[in-house]
């Protein structure tokens, strides 16, 4: 069977619900890669190099990037620094609100990726079994009633 014929048994209801599996899926890509990307990497400070990330006060997500935990610092410019730990790439974030007015720095032991704002829920959700579970169901289920509802078994 050649290509023209296989288009030739396609419902418009099939193509719809293809074009709906496309659609999603191109969806799903973007939210994940707003979720995955949309943090701030933090690189790991040394004895002779220092790196820092300002944070600007509200939420914050921190996780590791590394193979083992470490040791983020958090020092506010007008408040007391704390020490806040963090898992192996992986695990779980710490979640942190601002205990301080104004911004402060932070510096970590290890590779650490901040997330602040809309990027906490679009990471957090994107790592949920049910994106990673249900995404691929939502592109799925319209394909596979697009087979059976939109395509027809004889050629007219």
């Amino acid at each position: 069977m050649n290509t023209r014929t296989w288009l030739a048994r396609v419902t418009p209801r099939g193509y719809l619900l293809f074009a709906l599996a496309v659609v999603i899926a191109f969806a799903a890509v973007g939210v994940w890669g707003a979720g995955a990307f949309g943090g701030t990497r933090i690189p790991a400070s040394s004895e002779g190099v220092k790196h820092e990330h300002r944070w600007g006060g509200g939420d914050l997500l921190l996780e590791g990037l590394g193979q083992r935990p470490g040791t983020c610092v958090v020092r506010p410019e007008q408040a007391p620094e704390r020490e806040v730990a963090v898992s192996a790439k992986g695990g779980d974030g710490v979640e942190l609100t601002s205990w301080f007015t104004g911004p402060a720095l932070i510096t970590c032991d290890v590779d650490a990726k901040g997330y602040t704002g809309t990027s906490i829920g679009l990471h957090t959700r994107t790592r949920s079994l049910a994106f990673k579970i249900g995404v691929p169901l939502a592109v799925l289920v319209p394909v596979v009633l697009g087979v059976v509802y939109g395509v027809r078994r004889d050629p007219h």
